[in-house]
């Protein structure tokens, strides 16, 4: 009798063993799923905030360069008024 009794407890041993490996495998497969996702999702608001910033930056360079232009002109006009130069190109700015 002692060698059915080893055989029943090793069959339910690996029916145990069985489950709590599926149920493991499970657990891990749904947490590598979860972790693609939040993943997939930052990558998305990383791509989104990228060009967010992108779009700021060049709103800033037009802006930028809206600003170097006129103050070119501003100058410009103060040095003719002044009749040092005809031009502000002759002084280096050249923001046409």
């Amino acid at each position: 009798m002692p060698l059915v009794s080893c055989h029943r407890c090793a069959d339910e041993l690996g029916r145990w063993l069985a489950e709590a490996t599926a149920q493991v495998t499970a657990s891990a497969r749904a947490g590598m799923a979860a972790a693609a996702a939040a993943g997939a999702s930052e990558r998305a608001a990383l791509g989104s905030l990228a060009d967010e910033m992108e779009a700021a930056v060049g709103g800033l360079a037009q802006d930028h360069d809206t600003f170097m232009r006129r103050h070119a002109i501003k100058v410009e006009t103060q040095v003719r008024g002044l009749g040092a130069v005809s031009r502000g190109t002759e002084l280096g700015f050249d923001y046409r």
